[in-house]
């Protein structure tokens, strides 16, 4: 799993590596699965899941594969649930698949990422 926290202690930013990080009282994002492989056509669902008493500010999904997409709305190719912590790919495309990174922001600005290939 990778998983970071960037988050703000003495008005610097600290990224910790690992499971969580206690001095910041920051967001841990975690993922049921880091690689998912599927066949072309298929439907894919990927989520993250908050750990912790943080409120969520805001949730972006960004896909990395060939370049950098932030992933938004509801297209013919995506859609989000309410929350935003669900990213589903509709159907499966070579377009589609690569990287992707569900990245959390708090209420007070702590920040976590986690990460899953979708091949």
């Amino acid at each position: 799993m990778t998983c970071v926290n960037t988050c703000k202690q003495n008005e610097k930013e600290v990224s910790v590596v690992g499971k969580c990080c206690p001095e910041c009282l920051g967001t841990w994002l975690t993922t049921d699965k880091t690689t998912i492989v599927k066949l072309i056509g298929q439907p894919v669902e990927l989520s993250c899941k908050v750990d912790g008493h943080v409120n969520v500010a805001k949730v972006t999904w960004i896909r990395f594969n060939p370049g950098y997409e932030e992933v938004t709305g509801l297209t013919n190719t995506y859609s989000l649930s309410a929350d935003k912590l669900t990213l589903t790919i509709i159907k499966l495309t070579q377009n589609t698949l690569g990287n992707y990174k569900c990245v959390a922001e708090s209420d007070a600005g702590s920040r976590a990422e986690a990460a899953i290939e979708v091949t």
